[in-house]
């Protein structure tokens, strides 16, 4: 059985319930995953351009494609715990 068939409905109830301070439940989880995770990506990406392409000082288009997708890749990676942390605390 649905009880919620809004995004209205479902907010109200929520409000209701826990107050203003339920909209940000499970915040913290989120961004105890999202700090590091953004810090290693950033980290990542301009490690992988100087292995992937030293001495260059203009990246294609395709070279910073190749050296952001490995960098996301590495940060989903390694802070992947966290997420599986978070979406637990959310359950």
């Amino acid at each position: 059985p649905l009880r919620h068939t809004s995004i209205i409905g479902s907010l109200r109830t929520m409000y209701q319930k826990e107050g203003l301070l339920g909209c940000w439940k499970g915040n913290g989880a989120n961004c105890a995953r999202i700090i590091p995770m953004s810090g290693l990506q950033f980290w990542a990406y301009d490690t992988y351009k100087e292995v992937l392409f030293p001495g260059s000082t203009e990246l294609t288009p395709i070279q910073r494609l190749q050296a952001g997708g490995l960098a996301g890749a590495t940060a989903q990676i390694c802070t992947y715990p966290l997420d599986l942390m978070r979406a637990r605390l959310t359950v």
